[in-house]
């Protein structure tokens, strides 16, 4: 199945001289007024045109730096209260119908006065005040110390605090490629030379405390220690599931203070923080228009983040909203589908928004020709002084999509058509996942699935600001999926499920 583009873009190439001729001259603008004419007089005078039905950068941009000045957004937290009424009203004063808040129950997280110190075991030895996070939905602590150990694959920790180097996935593009069923790569950056992409992910993804739990620790110290910047944050695990392990993260700068001193002989640590998990009501958002058959296509994403997170998913919200913009000014009969927009809640807290709407709607889901779920509009970053820069390029863009070809083709040709490169089609179920990482992961396998998600190594930092988001993306993804969209009308419910 050669669903792969060339990847040479063609070059652009200086116009060959003109030579006017009067009566060419003439005959040219008589034809281009006679088509002007045409296109003005058949357009629909209550239909906007094109232009105006698709929302601006701009706009986008302002919805997220709206969405990120309200702070921390984790489930539960006012900002993410103010988000799920702000959604709401967005949706109503689009025209959607029947708007609806599904409650849902999420599990609220909140720690506060962390602090690690690290000490020699000689006495009147030198004492290091670290800087550290509480990794998430770990047991809180009230000062348990012990011994510091050094931690690898293998080792044993029992009674011992464990030292661990956390390092991030870093990988050359192209090893994407052997797991992908389509790219759209012109500019060859996944070629055997192209770029490498730093996930921000290890590769125990979101079992980071689990080794030293399982070798016995009584606490657990990870040191973010190849990011191109100095942090302590990150919101790693974020599945709400409580583990018995008192944990934090600390930058590599202070991981390399630490490593010296247990270099200079036995060490103690001692972890301290306040934590508490609260189950309170959170929200799905959707809403609906009605379009020309009985089938649906859900466009979603979801409205918590870890952070103030302008591109996780302050960005996502944005291009949800962009299609409810331009699909709410259109009469019913220019929507090939009946249309369901989603922002879900509780991505933070195991996805517990989306596995509540998979479960609660099975006949919607019966009659769902495709959900197409957005996320990450993220620039690529580095790093000068230890803080964080946004870089011009956008980050490797991945397109989890069902295995059948019409629905990758209908992807590929939306991707070339906006030229939204560094794009590659990963089929939902690869390498050694059962879903994709994405929170709309759980409408496979029951309904076919595109789900746009780009994976920059700051998601799970408060560097994740609005300079993170990639603008230039913006609208040409709107329109990509306005096409996507288009595109499905041709088929129903039946035709690109995957038996």
């Amino acid at each position: 199945m050669a669903l792969f583009r060339p990847t040479s873009r063609p070059r652009a190439t200086s116009a060959p001289e003109t030579k006017w001729a009067a009566p060419g001259l003439l005959i040219s603008l008589l034809v281009c007024c006679a088509l002007t004419f045409v296109s003005c007089s058949s357009d629909d005078p209550g239909e906007p045109p094109e232009s105006t039905r698709i929302v601006s950068a701009e706009t986008m941009m302002g919805w997220i730096r709206t969405i990120f000045d309200q702070g921390v957004r984790l489930p539960g937290y006012p900002a993410n209260d103010w988000a799920i009424e702000w959604v709401q009203q967005q949706f109503e004063n689009s025209g959607l119908q029947e708007v609806t808040l599904e409650p849902i129950q999420v599990d609220r997280w909140e720690s506060s006065g962390c602090s690690l110190s690290v000490r020699s075991d000689i006495p009147g030895g030198p004492v290091l005040d670290v800087p550290c996070m509480p990794v998430p939905y770990s047991q809180p602590s009230n000062g348990i110390e012990a011994e510091l150990i050094p931690f690898g694959p293998g080792a044993g920790a029992g009674g011992r605090i464990a030292l661990v180097d956390h390092t991030f996935i870093e990988i050359p593009a192209f090893l994407g490629l052997l797991s992908a069923t389509g790219a759209y790569d012109p500019l060859g950056d996944f070629g055997l030379n192209g770029i490498d992409h730093m996930l921000p992910f290890s590769f125990q993804f979101q079992n980071v405390l689990e080794p030293a739990i399982e070798a016995g620790a009584v606490g657990f110290i990870g040191v973010l220690s190849n990011l191109p910047w100095d942090t302590e944050e990150y919101f790693v695990p974020y599945d709400a599931v409580r583990r018995p392990l008192s944990g934090v993260w600390i930058s590599a700068s202070n991981g390399d203070r630490v490593k010296a001193q247990l270099a200079a002989g036995r060490t103690l640590a001692r972890i301290s923080y306040d934590a508490s998990v609260e189950t309170v009501t959170s929200y799905n958002v959707y809403g609906s228009l009605p379009g020309v058959s009985d089938d649906w296509i859900i466009i979603g994403t979801h409205h918590d983040g870890p952070w103030g997170s302008a591109v996780e998913d302050g960005s996502g919200m944005a291009l949800v909203l962009a299609q409810v913009a331009y699909w709410s000014k259109l009469p019913g009969e220019q929507r090939p589908h009946n249309m369901l927009f989603l922002m879900n809640g509780g991505h933070m807290a195991g996805g517990k928004g989306i596995k509540g709407f998979v479960a609660n709607h099975a006949e919607l889901l019966e009659s769902t020709v495709a959900a197409i779920h957005l996320e990450h509009v993220a620039r690529k970053a580095g790093g000068a002084d230890g803080l964080p820069i946004a870089l011009d390029e956008p980050e490797i863009r991945w397109w989890f999509t069902s295995r059948n070809e019409a629905l990758q083709n209908i992807v590929l040709e939306a991707l070339e058509a906006e030229d939204l490169y560094r794009s590659i089609l990963f089929p939902p179920d690869f390498l050694w996942f059962e879903h994709p990482p994405t929170d709309g992961a759980f409408f496979h396998p029951i309904v076919p699935i595109v789900q746009h998600l780009s994976a920059p190594v700051y998601l799970f930092d408060s560097a994740d600001t609005p300079d993170m988001v990639h603008e230039p993306s913006l609208v040409p993804l709107t329109r990509a999926v306005v096409q996507m969209v288009n595109a499905l009308g041709a088929h129903d419910s039946g035709s690109l499920r995957v038996r």
